[in-house]
């Protein structure tokens, strides 16, 4: 058999062999897809509710049609019941966000399902919450359930006092950028605290022509955590200095004067830790994704969060000293004036 004859054979076996899971001819059909985050330390509570879809038309076509992506608002019926008591469910209510992008999909606004007075909502931390989709239309319901993220606490004494990321004579074998440590007791989810994700940003808050309030955040890496009881994460100095050099613009016009550090707490459930990992790009050359969702006749997930922001911080005189070293024509206001570098 010559190599021609060989490889239209093996061409046709593999045809042959194939199936397809779907027909790209086939008529409409859609998929709900959900994505919703309860989080007890916010008043507003949203779950996003969208449309997967397959047609006959390309999919730009049918993803600039907003009935292909959008349900109408008087189709569903969201609600979330706590436990076992049916009878008591929060009905979330349809708003629509302004699309902030230029992309080929969704021409129109988004729409989003807020509960906007959740407090009564969350009393009982220990139950199970319970999702409720229900298209009136078709009358199929889509479902899912979560636990709540509780007993988070930082180590007190790591973020008491001021911030410092400089030291003009450190101890030998010391450089002079220290690290700022901050610890804490763990989450706890469902009875563990494994595969909680924790998220932990700073926020520098600055002055400038003693008018105008900026901000920028310092996200660092998240952090998994194992199934023990506390977590910590590191703070380097140099990395500190780094990232305002490479995010304020060096400009003589500027006078600017450090305000204050805020933390940014975001604790994610396993589900949600699942959910981004999987989703995450491809590095390999392997190109196929795994799927996960914990929603029931839909695709997508229904967690919980848990976000705390700790305001007010401060650097000492020492890192003051050196930020005014930087070329970002920061100044020290009277009150940092009278502070020591010790």
């Amino acid at each position: 058999m010559n190599y021609k004859s060989y490889f239209t054979i093996l061409i046709c076996m593999v045809l042959c062999s194939c199936e397809t899971d779907f027909d790209v001819t086939a008529s409409y059909k859609d998929t709900m897809v959900v994505y919703g985050l309860l989080d007890p330390t916010q008043d507003l509570q949203s779950i996003r509710i969208n449309k997967s879809y397959l047609g006959r038309e390309d999919a730009v076509t049918m993803g600039t049609n907003y009935d292909s992506i959008q349900y109408p608002v008087d189709d569903l019926e969201v609600s979330v019941y706590v436990g076992n008591d049916t009878s008591n469910r929060f009905y979330f209510t349809a708003d629509t966000i302004e699309k902030n992008d230029d992309g080929s999909f969704a021409t129109e606004n988004n729409v989003v399902y807020m509960l906007t007075d959740s407090e009564d909502l969350f009393d009982d931390s220990s139950a199970v919450y319970n999702l409720v989709i229900l298209n009136k239309k078709n009358n199929e319901r889509t479902t899912s359930s979560t636990n709540l993220i509780t007993d988070f606490e930082l180590i007190k004494s790591d973020i008491s006092g001021p911030f410092r990321f400089y030291d003009p004579t450190p101890a030998s074998g010391n450089t002079n950028f220290p690290f700022k440590k901050i610890r804490w007791s763990s989450a706890i989810y469902n009875g563990s605290y494994s595969d909680l994700t924790y998220q932990i940003d700073l926020q520098i808050n600055y002055l400038e022509d003693n008018k105008d309030t900026l901000s920028i955040l310092w996200k660092q890496a998240p952090i998994i955590s194992q199934p023990v009881k506390d977590g910590e994460i590191i703070l380097e100095g140099q990395q500190f200095f780094n990232f305002l050099s490479n995010n304020i613009s060096q400009d003589p016009n500027k006078i600017r004067n450090f305000l204050s550090l805020d933390l940014i707490i975001s604790i994610g459930s396993p589900e949600l830790t699942k959910y981004i990992n999987i989703n995450q790009p491809s590095s390999g050359i392997s190109q196929e994704r795994l799927e996960y969702t914990n929603i029931n006749n839909g695709i997508g997930v229904f967690s919980s969060r848990s976000t705390r922001i700790l305001s007010f911080f401060n650097l000492d005189r020492c890192s003051l000293d050196h930020l005014l070293t930087l070329d970002r024509n920061f100044i020290l206001t009277d009150l940092q004036n009278q502070l020591q570098c010790q």
